[in-house]
């Protein structure tokens, strides 16, 4: 099967995961609001993108995310209650979350249907990057719930 996903300015999918049901979830970053994003809102200069496909590469979902300025998506991760978690990097304000120079690391979770339901970032004054994430399960933690990220 081979699908293709773009529109009249730069799209881009950085990582590709597979969820626990076989659907496939991309994320990355688009600077599109026309074509295959013209039903999606469209925050700032690069927004951080994610889309889910089904195993016969329909379109599900997707979702921008982010502020004024460039947000991306270097990583994503399914959790158990089927919602995700993506992370990447920005140069935005978003929310409370103040820029602190240069790009800040992003993370963000959703539900399953990729409504945003918390993000933030981290950071100083020069470049910081989240470039992956992983879920895990550990018994000495008191929740058994980690996110790993690099």
């Amino acid at each position: 099967m081979e699908k293709s996903f773009g529109c009249s300015y730069p799209d881009v999918f950085n990582t590709v995961i597979v969820t626990k049901d076989g659907d496939i979830v991309a994320g990355g970053e688009t600077q599109s609001n026309d074509y295959d994003m013209s039903d999606v809102s469209h925050n700032g200069s690069t927004d951080a993108l994610l889309v889910k496909y089904d195993p016969a590469g329909n379109t599900v979902w997707k979702r921008t995310c982010g502020g004024s300025r460039y947000e991306y998506i270097n990583g994503i991760v399914e959790l158990p209650d089927g919602g995700f978690v993506a992370v990447g990097h920005t140069d935005s304000n978003i929310g409370s979350h103040i820029n602190r120079g240069g790009y800040d690391a992003y993370i963000v979770k959703t539900d399953e249907d990729g409504h945003v339901q918390w993000g933030n970032t981290f950071g100083g004054s020069q470049a910081d990057y989240f470039v992956a994430v992983e879920y895990t399960q550990r018994w000495w933690i008191p929740d058994r719930r980690v996110f790993v990220v690099q």
